[in-house]
């Protein structure tokens, strides 16, 4: 004689969690857009936005041309500070720390 549980099986349950967790997140994100500011009132801006206040041109010097041409993307991957840049500790081996 099988058993049954009378209800969803184990899958059921799990994607009923994850809808329940879903919903309740989503109802969070949407009390928090539509909270007001805790004295209602918004702040005011310091300075008025002016597009291009201080703006410089950049130096056309710093322009490092692609081996693969315009459409070439040229990635840079840092391995981090040169190994005679790394503090040495003294106090225990000479090695660094």
């Amino acid at each position: 004689m099988a058993r049954h549980s009378g209800g969803r099986g184990w899958y059921g349950k799990m994607v009923g969690a994850a809808l329940g967790v879903t919903v309740l997140a989503v109802g969070a994100s949407v009390w928090t857009a539509q909270a007001d500011a805790v004295n209602g009132s918004t702040p005011k801006a310091s300075a008025p936005a002016v597009p291009g206040g201080d703006v410089k041109p950049v130096d056309v010097s710093i322009v490092h041309a692609s081996d693969q041409g315009p459409r070439g993307v040229n990635i840079t991957i840092d391995d981090g500070p040169a190994p005679s840049w790394t503090p040495k500790c003294w106090t225990c081996c000479g090695s660094t720390t």
